[in-house]
């Protein structure tokens, strides 16, 4: 269809210019032109465009799609209201390990995909077979403006593996505190998603609010819906030690730079062997290191907004907004 329009198009203009040429030779400072000297003219007018037509039609035959103009530049500051520079990379990073979790992984990607605007680069901490499933699913998709680069958990499974975890995603749940040692060094900061969280407008409303953190700030979290960390659930109940109602881990904004800069393997490890004393197990895996930490070291988490406006996201079963 697109060389039949452009066919068109030039032979409407070839018709076009015979008239203009008519005109025009009709009015050259007044002469009077001959008949035939004016045929001659038309005559070789017509011959010259032709031949252009037809050197045109075998470009556009020899081609699969008609050539358009390349567009301007992006600038990054070019679009005014826009949350984030269209240009920056959104940092994603996801635990994913299994079958069940490739699968409500696939959700959550397709609910950040229908949103954004931005580039995207996904980070995924994923186990032999999670990452066949996966690669294989990102290559077929072939989306524009979306890099993807896997990370086994193999490599970081020992540095989690003696922590005694009854929750169910096993020692999987525990891979969130191994993140600024397994992405790279280049890396400074992240956005961390469980899996079973679905967007509900663009993912670049939670990225933007890494612009709040200050001075020590290193992990944006969500405060907690539940009264579990409060102790009062049943008699005996004995959580991990929080802040308040404590904090849910299944969104976090991550400085990498930050917690690489207080060397964050020992850190964790050194708070995560102390609570262990007296609990003996994590319930809720990374969620109760994470919480003991904070609870010991206010100043470095930054509480991310529950309300956000439009809906920014939900996560498991609860609301977010």
């Amino acid at each position: 269809m697109a060389r039949h329009w452009l066919s068109s198009f030039l032979l409407g203009a070839l018709l076009a210019s015979v008239i203009l040429y008519t005109v025009l030779v009709q009015r050259n400072n007044g002469d009077p032109v001959s008949p035939r000297s004016r045929e001659a003219h038309l005559l070789a007018k017509m011959q010259e465009m032709e031949q252009q037509l037809v050197s045109l039609r075998h470009q556009v035959s020899g081609s699969n799609t008609v050539p358009l103009p390349t567009p301007a530049p992006v600038l990054c500051n070019s679009k005014k209201g826009a949350v984030i520079p269209p240009c920056e990379v959104i940092q994603v990073s996801i635990v994913c390990a299994g079958y069940n979790s490739t699968r409500s992984l696939v959700t959550l990607i397709k609910s950040i995909l229908f949103y954004r605007k931005n580039p995207l680069h996904f980070h995924l901490i994923t186990d032999t077979v999670a990452q066949n499933i996966l690669q294989t699913l990102f290559s077929t998709w072939s989306i524009p403006q979306v890099e993807v680069s896997f990370y086994l958990a193999d490599s970081v499974v020992d540095d989690v593996s003696w922590i005694p975890n009854k929750h169910y995603s096993g020692v999987y749940g525990l891979l969130k505190l191994t993140l600024p040692k397994v992405l790279p060094e280049t890396l400074s900061k992240t956005i961390v998603l469980d899996t079973d969280v679905i967007f509900a407008t663009d993912i670049a409303q939670l990225w933007q609010l890494f612009g709040q953190l200050r001075h020590r700030q290193t992990i944006g979290l969500v405060e907690n819906q539940s009264d579990w960390y409060l102790g009062k659930l049943w008699k005996n109940h004995k959580p991990w030690p929080a802040l308040g109602r404590g904090f849910n881990t299944g969104v976090i904004l991550l400085d990498l730079s930050k917690l690489r800069d207080i060397s964050w393997g020992g850190f964790w490890r050194i708070i995560a062997e102390k609570s262990l004393m007296t609990r003996f197990w994590t319930s809720l895996a990374d969620q109760d290191i994470f919480n003991a930490i904070i609870s010991e070291h206010p100043y470095l988490v930054y509480t991310l907004p529950c309300q956000i406006k439009p809906i920014l996201l939900y996560y498991s079963g609860y609301l977010q907004q």
